[in-house]
């Protein structure tokens, strides 16, 4: 897992991405992060993201996960494989793809890819 904080003003924003145009603060990037139900995973910048379910065995496979920021909860969402969640609200910006989820023997798992969030 690499972690990357880059000022805004080196940023490039790529076509049709779900970055803002104007975010006054840094952006910390991670490449993945594979994840089982009940973990919580402190992301940095403030932002913690906890898996509530996975469901691997319905046709769309699906996670629900919430989103903090500070301590407060910001979204609850439920998704489905190869979305990509995107929070942006008062200066506030998170977003994800939800790359697989798949069923395990034991557990089942949920990996997210191209994780962009604001710190501040």
């Amino acid at each position: 897992m690499t972690t990357t904080i880059v000022p805004i003003d080196t940023y490039i924003t790529p076509v049709n991405s779900p970055i803002p145009t104007v975010v006054s603060k840094n952006l910390g990037s991670i490449d993945n992060k594979t994840m089982i139900k009940g973990e919580t995973w402190n992301v940095g910048g403030g932002w913690t993201l906890t898996i509530n379910a996975i469901d691997p065995k319905t046709a769309s496979r699906q996670v629900w996960f919430t989103l903090y920021k500070d301590g407060s909860m910001v979204d609850d969402k439920v998704m489905n494989m190869g979305d990509t969640y995107s929070y942006n609200i008062s200066n506030r910006y998170f977003s994800t793809k939800v790359d697989s989820i798949l069923a395990g023997n034991k557990t089942d798992l949920v990996k997210f890819k191209d994780i962009t969030y604001q710190t501040d």
